[in-house]
């Protein structure tokens, strides 16, 4: 099983503060190369995905939210209800309902003042940027919850 970002197909392993990340530029999810990343001391690795209610699937550059290999997996981003506070200066506010996702954006850690809103089907892909929006369903494995922390440590890393 693999994921993709971008133009490259990934796989990790995580042994202890060691990610074991493999990039693959094939479509079959094959060819692998290492590369090795540290965990720093804020970044936790977790049993299971953070409770929330919206999910956010990126294809990057796949037409129709689909992918060319089966085994791969979509980049996953998964967003809590409400209010989160995403630094000292700014904070974003999720509402969903059974058709549409709104997420607002805010220049103030609290969701208080005028905040930039966009709004998203549910459910169907949105081909300008090769996504989907789905709500929260849980998983009935971790390879979910595996990828989701490796992206998200990934994004501390880098």
């Amino acid at each position: 099983m693999c994921f993709v970002y971008e133009n490259s197909y990934y796989k990790y392993t995580i042994n202890g503060t060691t990610i074991k990340a493999y990039s693959s530029t094939d479509d079959t999810c094959g060819n692998w190369k290492e590369t090795t990343y540290m965990l720093s001391n804020d970044i936790k690795i977790v049993d299971e995905i953070p409770t929330h209610i919206l999910e956010l699937n990126n294809y990057f550059n796949n037409k129709n939210c689909i992918l060319p290999y089966k085994e791969a997996l979509p980049t996953l981003t998964v967003y809590p209800n409400g209010c989160t506070k995403l630094s000292e200066t700014s904070s974003r506010k999720v509402d969903v309902t059974d058709v549409k996702a709104t997420l607002t954006e805010y220049e103030t850690a609290d969701c208080t003042g005028e905040g930039t809103e966009n709004s998203y089907d549910i459910d169907k892909c949105l081909n300008d940027k090769d996504i989907r929006f789905s709500r929260y369903t849980k998983y009935t494995d971790g390879t979910g919850v595996i990828f989701v922390m490796m992206v998200m440590a990934l994004a501390f890393v880098l």
